[in-house]
């Protein structure tokens, strides 16, 4: 997997008020409402790996993502892994300069056009009113990526523009 990096002057500044989820942690609860009109809570998904990725509509590293998570889920079976996207991105968040380089915003209604637009294959889930999740796991900028094994227990962990990934 590749990293791409946005310019350094755009790019947020990483906070410690959440702190990322340290390897070994149990995967945090959640109840958050998908882009299938169901809510989705940690115990929904029973596969024995479970990829939990915070991206957001408007991010264009987010988007150049897409296609590399569409090919994941095609790769491993559903009875081996189980990846649902968060987003995690407050619509109200979003400075007019970003606005630039999408087609849609971050809201629930333009999460729904993108996905049927570029077809996704995996749960799709809206973290961006309170962001409980994404403070949850400590996802510091999108894409950030946790891989959970059998257990719930994190085994990896990577935020592709922030810094190097963490593994055990």
């Amino acid at each position: 997997m590749a990293a791409f990096a946005q310019e350094p002057r755009l790019t947020p500044a990483v906070g410690n008020a959440h702190p990322i989820l340290a390897i070994g942690s149990p995967a945090p609860g959640f109840n958050l409402p998908g882009i299938d009109g169901a809510n989705h809570k940690l115990g929904d998904y029973q596969a024995p790996i479970l990829a939990v990725m915070f991206l957001c509509d408007h991010c264009p590293t987010s988007q150049l993502y897409e296609g590399r998570v569409k090919k994941l889920v095609e790769d491993y079976p559903p009875e081996r892994r189980r990846l649902r996207r968060h987003s995690a991105q407050r619509p109200s968040a979003i400075e007019l300069a970003e606005l630039g380089y999408t087609d849609v915003s971050d809201s629930l209604e333009e999460m729904k056009i993108r996905a049927e637009y570029r077809a996704f294959n995996f749960p799709y889930l809206y973290d961006g009113d309170t962001q409980t999740a994404a403070q949850a796991y400590g996802a510091q900028a999108t894409p950030h990526v946790f891989l959970f094994d059998k257990d719930r227990k994190l085994r990896y962990e990577a935020a592709s523009i922030t810094r190097s990934a963490n593994r055990s």
